[in-house]
């Protein structure tokens, strides 16, 4: 089959099975390979591009697929891999993979969510881990492993390594509580061997929104204490390992935002969330990529974690270049409520006489009655006031 008739495929297999539109990054893909294991309804099914699919449309893309093969074909099990011709990839597409594989394996075993502890780099195909010493480096490994997997399963070459750094902190505490938990899932898989019972709960746990329960619920840091510039933020990772901070802010205002890139040479779109936040001691910009394809992480940002919340956010501190401040990139956040309503004192020891109030006799410049005044000037230890 040649090149052009696998290409004809996969552009029919979108528009005329799947309904799908066929953007840029689509238009030069292929159907390479398709298995089908009959007896025990597998299908397998691989797909070409030219270039790394951005991350977005590759997400767009993957769920589509599963979603057409179990509901459409209904497969009981199905494999989609990916085959590149080009497999270079920027670091900033290599980090958002990189989150990405990283969370789904967090949503199956926790023990995944240790590797958000280290300080991280990405470059020339490569994802590097540091450690503080050779015994993380046994505990750590194995967990690459399964995460370098994905990513050729993905079509990325991506090599994932670790180096043993002095400005990392030892997180031993972490790797024991994730080792308790690691043989709390053996126990319950042993408790369910023989069944391949999906239930509705499964299938959520697939969708819902990652939560990193180890770290956001660590040492809460005033914004006061958070470098204030891109000198202070490099300072305080060599001095502690990393620039990853947990706070609890008000959010003051908040924006789901939609981006244009051409990075990759294609137009891509990104939704990105931002927001406000405020504690007693400061204000800090929160930011996060938003995977839109997922619904329920797209409705918690736009209907749960809004203006006049109070959130708890754990994340990175970075330097934005456009915006010239520090930003906390979010890598996991919950809602704890409303923002609590504070009601103005006055603090002064001698206390003012309010001699020009409006009531609402004044038709245009009045907004209170006479007894909300009194019951005010009360609050505040006031002990006259005039009415114009």
């Amino acid at each position: 089959m040649s090149t052009i008739d696998k290409n004809k495929a996969f552009l029919d297999l979108l528009q005329n099975q799947m309904k799908m539109e066929v953007i840029d990054e689509y238009k030069d893909g292929r159907i390479e390979e398709i298995v089908i294991q009959q007896q025990q309804m597998i299908l397998q099914l691989t797909l070409s591009f030219p270039h790394v699919l951005p991350l977005a449309s590759f997400v767009r893309l993957k769920t589509a697929f599963m979603t057409y093969i179990s509901e459409t074909l209904h497969f009981d099990k199905y494999e989609l891999s990916f085959i590149y011709d080009d497999y270079h990839i920027s670091e900033e597409m290599l980090e958002e993979y990189y989150q990405m594989i990283v969370s789904m394996f967090e949503n199956e075993h926790a023990r995944f969510s240790i590797l958000q502890c280290y300080s991280k780099s990405f470059a020339n195909s490569k994802v590097t881990i540091y450690v503080a010493n050779e015994d993380e480096i046994f505990t750590i490994q194995p967990l690459l492993n399964e995460i370098e997997k994905l990513f050729k399963k993905y079509g990325l070459q991506i090599e994932c390594g670790i180096s043993v750094s002095q400005f990392q902190m030892s997180v031993q505490s972490k790797i024991d509580e994730m080792n308790q938990q690691t043989n709390k899932e053996l126990m319950e898989k042993q408790k369910h061997v023989g069944t391949n019972v999906s239930s509705d709960s499964d299938k959520q746990k697939i969708i819902k929104k990652p939560r990193l329960k180890t770290e956001i619920n660590g040492p809460v840091t005033l914004l006061k204490n958070i470098p204030k510039s891109e000198s202070e933020i490099i300072e305080y990772a060599q001095r502690n390992g990393n620039a990853n901070f947990v706070v609890v802010v008000d959010l003051l205002n908040t924006e789901i935002k939609e981006v244009k890139s051409t990075k990759t040479g294609e137009e891509v779109t990104y939704q990105i969330y931002k927001a406000t936040g405020t504690d007693e001691t400061g204000s800090i910009v929160l930011t996060t990529f938003i995977n839109s394809y997922i619904k329920q992480d797209y409705e918690f940002f736009d209907q749960k974690a809004i203006k006049g919340k109070r959130v708890r956010v754990f994340g990175y501190a970075d330097y934005d270049k456009y915006s010239r401040d520090v930003v906390l990139k979010i890598r996991d956040i919950q809602v704890e409520g409303d923002t609590p309503k504070v009601k103005a004192v006055d603090r002064f020891e001698e206390k003012r006489v309010e001699l020009h109030a409006h009531t609402k006799m004044s038709t245009q410049d009045g907004v209170m009655d006479v007894n909300e005044y009194v019951n005010r000037a009360k609050e505040y230890g006031y002990n006259a006031l005039a009415v114009t």
